[in-house]
């Protein structure tokens, strides 16, 4: 549903449009105001009451003042999805990102992700060139089944420590994956839509760094196509630390309406909402800018982009008020 920010009240209303027996809903947002409550709008009885959801406490407001108020207020902001980047397995397509973006401690990879197929092995994003251990750091992989394979290679030529998920996803889907390497509790960690996956593996090693490409689409291990991806990226982020559960379901949360911002902890993230070419920014301010190869293209992706501000029509009737879209401004 389109959020509408009218402004005659402090805070922001989502307009639901619920009805319960003669009485009208407007649900009222206040992430950026003092009121919390609904507005009830009866079609028996020309007032409105403001009802406090926290205290119980209410005001009342005739039905020409509703009107008159939010008829000062004719523009709103309906939100617009920003882009993806579309991977065809076919056409080896794929995205280099820096050569940085190992780390010696924790770290977390996010992104979110619909694939577009399950064939084989198809890595999602990755630091791992070559059949060297040496250039080998961590890769997010999209099994035939379904399942997330999380990989990290230590630094004691021992070779690559893998989680795979219990959970499994499905092509067509949008999901939101966190790969988390945590070297304070010694363990690999993998969340899905918020939730962490009950598998979990040991790691009591120290990751390996490197100044291998981050690449999204593939990794330079293989030729012959067998472990490029097939799908859409949007958002995707990589955290010098362990994301806590709690920030993980509140960025899945957040991500269903709202794109990432420079935070503590961010080394590289990218919004993937450029519209051409073959260049994407990191906005995280460390300059990973990425490069696309072999045609990626940009497509619509799953979050929020931006607010665009247009005119609405406010209308009234005997059975109370409401909005409709009247243009884009």
């Amino acid at each position: 549903m389109a959020k509408y920010v009218l402004n005659p009240f402090t805070g922001q209303f989502d307009i639901v449009g619920e009805e319960e027996g003669d009485t009208r809903y407007l649900k009222l947002d206040t992430s950026n105001g003092p009121l919390t409550g609904n507005l009830e709008i009866s079609k028996a009885n020309p007032e409105f009451r403001l009802t406090d959801i926290n205290s119980g406490e209410y005001s009342r407001i005739t039905k020409t003042d509703i009107l008159n108020k939010i008829t000062q207020c004719n523009r709103a902001y309906r939100p617009v999805v920003g882009n993806g980047l579309d991977f065809e397995r076919a056409g080896y397509q794929y995205a280099r990102c820096g050569t940085g973006l190992g780390f010696a401690g924790s770290f977390t990879i996010e992104f979110w992700v619909k694939a577009e197929s399950l064939v084989s092995y198809e890595v999602m994003i990755c630091k791992w060139a070559s059949s060297n251990d040496a250039d080998q750091c961590w890769q997010c992989i999209l099994t035939s089944i379904g399942t997330i394979r999380w990989e990290v290679n230590p630094d004691d030529g021992t070779g690559e420590i893998s989680l795979v998920s219990a959970t499994t996803i499905n092509a067509g889907t949008w999901y939101l994956l966190d790969c988390v390497c945590d070297t304070e509790n010694d363990v690999l960690k993998l969340y899905i839509n918020g939730v962490q996956d009950t598998n979990t593996v040991a790691f009591p090693k120290t990751p390996r760094v490197n100044d291998v490409y981050v690449e999204m689409g593939r990794d330079d291990y293989k030729d012959g196509g067998n472990n490029y991806f097939d799908g859409v990226l949007d958002e995707v982020r990589i955290y010098s630390k362990a994301l806590t559960p709690e920030e993980i379901l509140a960025h899945y949360n957040n991500g269903l309406g709202q794109k990432g911002s420079p935070e503590s902890g961010l080394a590289a993230g990218w919004h993937l909402d450029e519209t051409s070419g073959t260049t994407f920014e990191d906005y995280s301010g460390n300059n990973n800018t990425g490069t696309t190869y072999n045609g990626p293209v940009w497509v619509e992706g799953k979050v929020f982009a931006e607010y665009i501000m247009e005119e609405i029509n406010v209308w009234s009737s005997q059975d109370g008020i409401g909005s409709e879209e009247k243009g884009m401004q």
